[in-house]
């Protein structure tokens, strides 16, 4: 059995038959009594963007489901191994099932810049400012210290080549202020 794709209810059938649906879902699940049974994600797996990692399940998966695949998506090695990647920062969440769709994993997904690679990129070049990189879903933060304007720009510049075209750089590096107390 191949591993399946799905689509939220209304992009197949329709807002007006998605409100019918959820309208009669009491009837169906039957007398008020819920049967459904939410499961949390057990564990998170950090990703870079642009990267992957091979991700083993404890037996073979029928359905796999990314909450949002634009930030992490998966490749089936086979029905027991999977390829995930992160695609852009953020975080979302992957489902496994088995037979009778049986939950046999569940992870939440976090995807983040490779600020580690870029904060020794900067700690080299820039070795007399005293910069902190840190990743959100919306980009790249710099923050600390820099004896100069020129440097801000430069550790602008190095952190732009880890974000995609929908990334932006925060800076807020501040400059240095150097008082010097004696006669000239």
């Amino acid at each position: 059995m191949g591993l399946m794709r799905t689509f939220p209810i209304p992009a197949l059938f329709g807002a007006a038959a998605t409100a019918a649906l959820l309208a009669i879902s009491p009837a169906i699940i039957g007398n008020g009594h819920a049967l459904a049974q939410t499961i949390s994600p057990q564990s998170t797996l950090e990703i870079n963007v642009n990267s992957g990692e091979l991700l083993r399940l404890p037996r073979p998966a029928s359905k796999v489901f990314v909450a949002d695949p634009a930030i992490a998506d998966f490749q089936a090695a086979s029905s027991s191994s999977l390829l995930i990647f992160g695609r852009k920062a953020g975080q979302t969440t992957l489902y496994a099932l088995g037979s009778k769709d049986s939950v046999i994993l569940s992870r939440r997904i976090v995807v983040r810049h490779d600020v580690g690679q870029l904060q020794g990129i900067v700690d080299s070049e820039l070795p007399n400012s005293n910069i902190n990189v840190r990743s959100t879903p919306a980009g790249i933060v710099l923050s600390g210290q820099v004896e100069t304007a020129q440097e801000a720009g430069h550790a602008e510049r190095l952190a732009l080549g880890f974000v995609d075209k929908d990334g932006s750089i925060i800076n807020q590096l501040e400059e240095r202020c150097f008082l010097f107390l004696g006669r000239i």
